[in-house]
Parts: C-alpha cells; structure tokens; sequence
C-alpha cells in the first residue's frame, strides 16, 4: 500500500535535485565520451596531414 501512495506524492525537493544531479553526471560522461573521441579524431588527422605533407615535399 505504501507504494501505491508514493507512487502519487509529490516529490521533495531533496529528491528533486538528486534525480537532478544523476541526470548531470549522466551527461557530463556523454560529453566527456565525445569530446575524447573528437580530440583523437583531430590528432588523428593532424598526423594524416603532417604525414602525406612530408611524403609530398620528398616526392617533389
């Protein structure tokens, strides 16, 4: 019966902000997780640039 009841309150605002603050820490991961992935991916393609750079100025 007591979960039927919770089920309709209204929620603290402790509980307000902790739902709040989870969702936070979920995003914050999902923007560090692509920011790492869009870091490598420019390194990636400097050392793309730099290395077909290079091969072109010693084939010319």
């Amino acid at each position: 019966m007591k979960f039927f009841r919770d089920l309709f309150r209204n929620p603290t605002p402790q509980e307000i902000a902790a739902r709040e603050l989870n969702d936070a820490k979920r995003a914050l991961l999902q923007a560090q997780s692509g920011y790492e992935y869009a870091k490598r991916m420019a390194d990636y393609n400097t050392d793309r640039v730099r290395r077909l750079t290079v091969y072109l100025a010693d084939a010319a």
